[in-house]
């Protein structure tokens, strides 16, 4: 059975951007948000390989899941481990 792991600073960066989204917005835009993050957690479990590559990082993948929220993850045997979530608005290396 394959599975999804949450990295500490994938459990740290989720819950920073989600209370801010929380803070800033209608909690309807914090449940939309993370109803999206369910639903590609589903659709990693089908298919790993569901997202790109990344060009610069070997081994790391990137979603991006709405306009301003990627998460970059890796394979860890047949699991998933998420490695952090980001800002899109941010620079990122991957």
């Amino acid at each position: 059975m394959k599975r999804i792991y949450w990295s500490p600073t994938a459990k740290a960066s989720y819950a920073a951007i989600l209370r801010y989204v929380m803070d800033n917005y209608p909690i309807e835009v914090a449940i939309k948000m993370d109803d999206k993050v369910e639903r590609l957690l589903s659709l990693l479990l089908q298919n790993k390989h569901l997202c790109p590559a990344s060009s610069q990082l070997p081994g790391i993948r990137r979603c991006v899941i709405t306009k301003y929220l990627s998460v970059v993850y890796k394979f860890r045997g047949e699991a998933i481990e998420l490695v952090a979530f980001f800002d899109n608005r941010t620079d990122l290396p991957v």
